[in-house]
């Protein structure tokens, strides 16, 4: 071999190990109210790829594990195929809060009875604990 392709070979090894942004830059397709930016490059069967490829951004880039909402999270692992829209976004977290007061109402109403005490087995006095 010559010279130029393990110049090549050597430069191309080196590079594999830089962090550079995204070469492609895909379809913008929303942003929810953290901040995260959403993007997908479509699918290109010629190329090899038969799925779209979907991504984000995080807010944040030194954030190793930022909040996504869970309407996105459904659009990035293809269990949806149109992204959220902010009022459906608006709509579901409205639904947790009244959930969350609801459930703290009927825990207020009702209270947490303690079954720490209780025995999960009737005793009886006839009964033995051991045997003969």
């Amino acid at each position: 071999m010559s010279r130029n392709v393990w110049l090549q070979l050597w430069k191309n090894f080196v590079n594999s190990f830089k962090v550079e942004p995204r070469k492609y830059l895909g379809d913008f397709k929303g942003e929810d109210h953290l901040g995260n930016k959403y993007f997908e490059l479509p699918p290109d069967p010629r190329g090899g790829r038969r799925y779209s490829s979907r991504w984000f951004e995080a807010e944040d880039p030194s954030d190793t594990t930022p909040e996504i909402p869970r309407e996105w999270i459904a659009w990035l692992r293809r269990q949806r195929d149109v992204p959220p829209t902010q009022q459906e976004i608006i709509l579901n977290m409205a639904k947790a809060q009244l959930k969350q007061q609801r459930a703290a109402e009927i825990n207020e109403k009702y209270g947490h009875k303690d079954t720490s005490t209780e025995t999960p087995f009737p005793k009886y006095p006839e009964y033995r604990n051991k045997p003969l």
